[in-house]
């Protein structure tokens, strides 16, 4: 009897967190926002890795140190021209504001980099003999042999933008656009929060 009681409390828990947050709003939200940062990162990492490798131009490898040099840059630094950015594009308070300065990463370009030098050239100028072009090479030959790269950084790409909290804080403004990890902050911060409820949405966020 006393479990039954339990399992009638827990149940009436998520009720309340259904009630009082559109939980499925938020999930919507952060997983849209998630999947397209990952996408066009993901995209956009392979495409300029694929540039070092395939093509020899003037201070490549000056270009590429120089993108190795902003890991050092505190990401604190470019928050206000970000937001600055994003406020004359006329996104804040939309996905887009919270997506758009995300779509590279100097990390992924790096890692896909490291992984397409592995290839070996006659691999890729037998491909070049045959009459390929560039985006027939990527499509043929190179992507089918960094798939297992590929869905490795895609996953922490993903990952992180889950978890995003501070630049969607600074951006979002109305509550029917925030994302999960801003939803809980709120259920926390809200005046009178029940514990219980606390744990329930919390486990609903795990799922």
């Amino acid at each position: 009897r006393r479990q039954r009681q339990m399992c009638i409390r827990d149940r009436n828990n998520y009720l309340t967190v259904l009630g009082n947050f559109p939980l499925f709003t938020y999930i919507y939200n952060t997983f849209f926002i998630a999947a397209f940062v990952t996408v066009f990162k993901v995209l956009t990492s392979v495409l300029a890795a694929f540039a070092f490798i395939y093509y020899d131009f003037k201070y490549k490898e000056t270009v590429f140190n120089s993108m190795l040099l902003t890991f050092f840059i505190p990401i604190t630094v470019l928050i206000m021209p970000n937001y600055l950015l994003m406020s004359r594009l006329d996104l804040l308070n939309t996905p887009w504001g919270v997506m758009l300065p995300q779509f590279v990463d100097g990390m992924g370009v790096f890692l896909m980099r490291q992984t397409m030098r592995g290839i070996p050239k006659p691999l890729l100028e037998a491909a070049v003999l045959d009459n390929a072009g560039p985006l027939q090479v990527l499509h043929k030959v190179v992507l089918p042999l960094i798939k297992p790269s590929i869905i490795a950084v895609g996953i922490l790409f993903f990952i992180n933008s889950w978890n995003e909290y501070f630049w969607p804080l600074l951006v979002l403004q109305d509550k029917e656009t925030y994302t999960l990890p801003l939803a809980l902050q709120m259920f926390i911060s809200a005046e009178a929060v029940s514990y219980t409820h606390l744990r329930a949405h919390e486990t609903r966020h795990d799922l």
